[in-house]
């Protein structure tokens, strides 16, 4: 995959999924992994295939779950938030400047969902996903 440019526009969108609260995230994450760029309609899905907007965020979910020890890997290990963390002080723009093409290398996922799974990361706490000291 190749690595993400983070824009202005990547920026804006980045800052408007940091407002969202986990349980959207979680959603939009779900009809991604289906291969949609937004929330289904009813016209968008398939021979009489239907799914719950609770499925689509339990969905969402599950793909967090199998990829957080990966963004771990990425993130905690190859990146070593904990060394580089007093750099950003929760700068998220600073941060996610850095973190998202950083962790699309490896990642064999669409970009779309990389920039979701950094979001949600950052929003279950890098200190808390890398174990990082106070």
């Amino acid at each position: 995959m190749p690595e993400i440019e983070v824009t202005d526009e990547l920026m804006d969108e980045l800052r408007g999924l940091i407002e969202m609260d986990e349980d959207n995230l979680y959603t939009i994450l779900g009809y991604q992994s289906l291969g949609l760029e937004e929330k289904p309609t009813e016209l968008q899905l398939f021979g009489g295939f239907s799914i719950t907007e609770a499925e689509l965020m339990m969905r969402g979910k599950s793909v967090f779950s199998r990829n957080q020890q990966r963004l771990k890997e990425k993130i905690c290990e190859d990146w070593e938030y904990c060394k580089k963390k007093g750099i950003y002080k929760e700068d998220f723009g600073l941060l996610m400047d850095a973190l998202v093409p950083f962790v699309t290398i490896g990642l064999n996922l669409p970009a779309p969902m990389i920039v979701v799974l950094c979001v949600l990361a950052f929003k279950y706490g890098l200190n808390r996903l890398c174990e990082c000291g106070a």
